[in-house]
């Protein structure tokens, strides 16, 4: 029986679950941007890595985003349709990729301009996301395709 990487199951449910979206709008009209910027970052950080786990499911769950670069294959696209969207949310020290770390370390506050404009590039670069991530079933079919191969690799080596 095939078996999914225990934080991709994790991911699958966060992502198809849209509660986040009042979260966002909640901590947005009390002022929060910084907190609702986090929310929404970590909702494309969830996407981003459930999709790189697709690409490459022979190497497990990625837990950092060292694969973040603007030729890989699915930002790539992003970049062609809306550089600044793709700079403002991945490149830079003000991108909302860079900022995480302050918001949930720092608690820094962003003010409404900018977090405006963070949030506009993060929610389009989200719905890009969700046009290309992989449902359960495509995840199932390309680990059990991955462990099979994985396995007569074994076998041809024990031979």
């Amino acid at each position: 029986m095939v078996k999914l990487h225990s934080r991709a199951n994790e991911a699958l449910k966060r992502v198809n679950d849209t509660g986040y979206k009042t979260h966002i709008n909640k901590l947005w009209s009390e002022k929060e941007y910084a907190f609702a910027l986090l929310v929404l970052w970590c909702q494309i950080e969830t996407r981003l890595k459930l999709i790189r786990y697709f690409d490459k499911v022979k190497d497990g769950w990625p837990d950092k985003l060292t694969f973040i670069r603007k030729d890989w294959a699915p930002l790539k696209r992003l970049v062609n349709e809306r550089e600044n969207y793709y700079l403002s949310t991945f490149v830079g020290q003000r991108s909302m990729w860079k900022l995480r770390d302050l918001i949930a370390h720092a608690a820094i506050s962003i003010d409404l301009h900018e977090a405006t404009l963070l949030r506009k590039s993060g929610e389009w670069v989200l719905s890009q996301l969700d046009s290309i991530k992989p449902e359960r079933a495509a995840l199932l079919e390309k680990k059990r395709r991955s462990d099979a191969q994985i396995n007569r690799s074994k076998t041809k080596t024990a031979i």
